[in-house]
């Protein structure tokens, strides 16, 4: 981030992700998604839409099978070229997510004001699960809210049954953390892709 190299380096991640999932299509059958962080340097340096769209040339990806995230504080911080180019990925036809929510301090304004497909609740909120009951009522209401705005709500940092139950009582969509897996090389995601009997959601 602090030498600029995030930029070179983002745009190879975004090249390399696309190709790797439309392979893993192929071979598995499966119409995976594939979601990628955004680096705020990269979204402030302008080329973040011009990235996207040559990665998805480039692999032939589908843009509905990328997902791309963004954090709360920078969307909280996002002047206009920023926001600009939020709008402009929706238009490529990208999914964008929020991710970390609930550590920025974000406004409603803000959710509706950015058109999110996706909230990720950050796993601040679901360690606590189910026993926290300020974590409970958090996660709630912030579940609440999104799926009144006509989002995913996607709960992070999933490490126990506990926390998973917990989280599909309160309404969330999909669960992630290590309860389900760890990171693995690109070879034994395939082998799992293939042998998996639901659809498998991955994260750089």
């Amino acid at each position: 981030e602090d030498t600029g190299l995030i930029v070179p380096i983002s745009e190879w991640v975004l090249r390399e992700a696309c190709l790797r999932v439309r392979e893993w299509q192929q071979r598995s059958g499966r119409l995976l998604r594939i979601a990628v962080n955004l680096s705020p340097r990269h979204l402030q340096a302008g080329t973040v839409v011009s990235a996207v769209r040559r990665a998805l040339d480039i692999s032939g990806l589908q843009a509905s099978c990328l997902e791309l995230e963004v954090t709360e504080r920078l969307v909280l911080r996002a002047d206009q070229r920023v926001t600009e180019q939020l709008e402009e990925l929706r238009d490529v036809g990208v999914r964008l997510a929020m991710d970390d929510f609930g550590t920025g301090y974000s406004a409603l304004s803000t959710l509706k004001r950015h058109r999110f497909d996706a909230l990720k609740i950050d796993r601040e909120f679901v360690q606590g699960a189910p026993h926290n009951e300020e974590d409970l009522t958090l996660t709630a209401g912030i579940t609440a809210m999104a799926r009144s705005l006509g989002m995913d709500v996607v709960g992070e940092g999933v490490e126990n049954e506990a926390q998973a139950a917990t989280l599909r009582s309160l309404g969330c969509d999909m669960v992630q953390g290590y309860l389900y897996g760890h990171p693995v090389s690109a070879e034994d995601f395939l082998e799992i892709a293939i042998q998996a009997g639901a659809s498998v959601a991955v994260r750089r």
